[in-house]
């Protein structure tokens, strides 16, 4: 019974698949566009030559997204008891959530999967580099005054992308303004905590050490929700506020497990993954 599931549930995948990547080859023949408009857009687009997108998949990312969006409409439908149908019926009630995760935007930070946790019960605010910035800091305010949230957890990981680009503008003694569009106001929130850091003093030489941007990753969870404390009356007197980070990679070789550390963000220790704990330091 288990083997038949399994084989209907991958020949609607594959049908749903080619239905919706055909329907979308039929939309391109009518607009006109080319199946590489998406990158000549994010290019023309980009006035520095540096700021040029290296994406270049011929199949338009929309498409992906419609294949995968009618995949999960037919299981839904098909297989009441799949996981798709479970998280339609999550979206159908009024949403109970009982934790606010602040998280990277990284692809591979995915709050819901980490924590084993259906659609409506956490409150997820994701940007990269997990930073704290006014709009964050409303949307947790939001979910705390609507839902009555007491449990904040900023949630980084240890091969942060804006972590080391905060780490290159660092060694190279650039300002953040000299990144490509936007960049410069993620780095912003996360270089000051970085530098101030005698932990990082070493970043500044070698900004590639994937250890040593472990532990950035990790200080700057705990950077950001001192950030978050001192910059919100709301949260600080209405939530505990925790931060962990999810290990990707080290030097050593060390393979991603998932398993996450959290923390409470007051007077926590100084975590190394360096090497042995050191003295405690105050949060907010």
């Amino acid at each position: 019974m288990k083997t038949h599931f399994t084989r209907d549930l991958a020949l609607l995948g594959v049908m749903s698949a080619l239905g919706s990547t055909l329907f979308a080859q039929e939309a391109l023949k009518v607009s006109g566009a080319r199946p590489d408009a998406t990158a000549a857009i994010w290019t023309a687009s980009s006035d520095a030559p540096k700021c040029e997108s290296p994406f270049t998949n011929s199949l338009p990312s929309y498409i992906l997204l419609t294949n995968g969006n009618s995949t999960f409409f037919t299981i839904s439908r098909q297989f009441p008891r799949s996981p798709q149908a479970i998280s339609v019926a999550a979206m159908n009630k009024k949403q109970t959530p009982w934790a606010v995760v602040v998280a990277c935007a990284d692809s591979r930070v995915a709050p819901e999967i980490l924590f084993n946790e259906t659609l409506g019960n956490l409150f997820v605010v994701r940007n990269a580099g997990n930073v704290v910035d006014p709009v964050t800091i409303g949307s947790i305010e939001y979910a705390l005054l609507h839902f009555h949230i007491q449990t904040v957890l900023i949630l980084g990981h240890d091969t942060c992308g804006a972590v080391q680009a905060s780490a290159e503008v660092w060694h190279d003694n650039k300002s953040p303004a000299d990144l490509c569009g936007s960049i410069g106001s993620i780095v912003n929130r996360i270089l000051p905590g970085m530098t101030n850091d005698p932990a990082l003093i070493r970043l500044k030489d070698e900004p590639t050490n994937v250890d040593l941007l472990r532990l950035a990753g990790y200080r700057n969870a705990y950077q950001q929700a001192v950030a978050l404390a001192r910059g919100s009356s709301i949260v600080r007197k209405g939530a505990q506020i925790y931060y962990a980070t999810t290990s990707m990679s080290t030097a050593s070789g060390t393979n991603y497990t998932g398993q996450i550390n959290i923390v409470p963000a007051v007077n926590p220790p100084v975590y190394s993954p360096l090497g042995k704990p050191g003295a405690a330091q105050g949060g907010e």
